[in-house]
């Protein structure tokens, strides 16, 4: 006999809530780890491995970041330059 629908989904419920605290600390964790390891290096590190990375497999790396960013200052002081901005558009209300 097929179970019925609310004892086929109840199962699925308790993972989905389990999961949803799992993340919700997770985003707790990071968030009070965000500032505490700021100034550490973390970000150039990464930056680091992945341009080692890349460099084994192309010529040219793309980096897309926000315009006068923390992370756009780490990629130039770690010898990238800007080839290329992209302007996003957004239509004015002409009302």
């Amino acid at each position: 006999m097929p179970e019925s629908g609310a004892a086929m989904i109840a199962p699925l419920l308790s993972v989905w809530a389990r999961t949803m605290s799992r993340l919700r600390r997770y985003s707790d964790w990071m968030e009070s780890g965000r500032l505490s390891m700021r100034g550490r290096g973390c970000q150039s590190a990464l930056i680091q491995r992945r341009r080692h990375d890349a460099a084994a497999h192309a010529d040219s790396v793309v980096v897309t970041t926000a315009f006068g960013s923390p992370s756009q200052a780490n990629l130039q002081r770690l010898g990238f330059s800007i080839v290329h901005t992209r302007t996003l558009w957004r239509l004015l209300d002409m009302d």
